[in-house]
């Protein structure tokens, strides 16, 4: 027993190695016994233990998809509706501890199975994930998931940065060191003075939006033309989607 959590599963847990040992190596042992062993022989675990702090219980949720965890953007997509932030590893809770097994768990597998690439890393993970299902996954809930299809068009219009500016009487909209031209052919005869919604999609595309509706479109191409976030003094620009000219001619 000594001799495997030295060697070949340098690293495991207790309960992971007690499953190794019981798996891979054919021997029938308990994990209380195997902590025996291997506190008796000097052996620590590699899991370093914090004093127990007090913590309410969260209850799990009735539908998958009613809780989500955000990372990696700090701009206010939803301008103020979000829920709760979640500061701390607890608060996050169980996705917090999921990653906490991995790195544990799965660190382990890795270098058990000598992975040294992404390809290598990647084949044992396939083999890894069915078995960590077993273990530790829960029943699915009965209720319906609260994830809804969104239109692809509704998705482009709420993931984008959104940004108010004021129309000046030619009909333009001056943007980040850009001139934007409101093309003739919109539904107003003129959107002057009129507080207007520019909006900056992923693909770097601009659309400038009029209580809802959508008046002038500026493709990803014409945008990045302009140098829309590195411009240097004030530049026209002009789309054409609506089939004028910006002079006012018709193509």
């Amino acid at each position: 027993m000594v001799e495997l959590a030295k060697g070949k599963y340098r690293g495991f847990n207790d309960h992971h190695l007690t499953e190794k040992i019981v798996e891979e190596e054919g021997i029938e042992i308990c994990r209380e016994k195997v902590r025996q062993i291997l506190r008796s022989k000097g052996i620590a675990s590699p899991r370093k233990r914090r004093a127990p702090k007090h913590r309410s219980r969260r209850e799990r949720r009735a539908s998958e998809g009613t809780m989500l965890q955000v990372d990696g953007s700090p701009h206010d997509w939803l301008e103020g509706r979000e829920g709760i932030p979640a500061g701390s590893p607890q608060a996050k809770g169980r996705v917090e501890r999921l990653w906490g097994t991995f790195q544990d768990r799965l660190v382990s597998e890795l270098r058990l199975c000598g992975a040294n690439s992404k390809q290598e890393a990647q084949a044992v993970l396939d083999r890894y994930l069915p078995q960590h299902n077993r273990r530790f996954a829960k029943s699915a809930s009965e209720a319906k998931p609260a994830w809804r299809e969104v239109d692809s068009k509704a998705l482009e219009q709420a993931l984008c940065f959104k940004y108010q500016r004021v129309v000046a009487k030619d009909n333009t909209v001056s943007f980040e060191g850009a001139v934007f031209q409101i093309p003739k052919g919109s539904p107003c005869r003129s959107y002057a003075g009129k507080r207007i919604d520019v909006h900056v999609l992923l693909d770097d595309s601009v659309e400038i939006f009029y209580k809802g509706d959508r008046i002038a479109h500026f493709d990803p191409k014409t945008a990045r033309a302009i140098d829309l976030y590195r411009t240097n003094g004030r530049q026209e620009v002009f789309r054409l989607w609506t089939g004028y000219h910006p002079s006012g001619s018709a193509l």
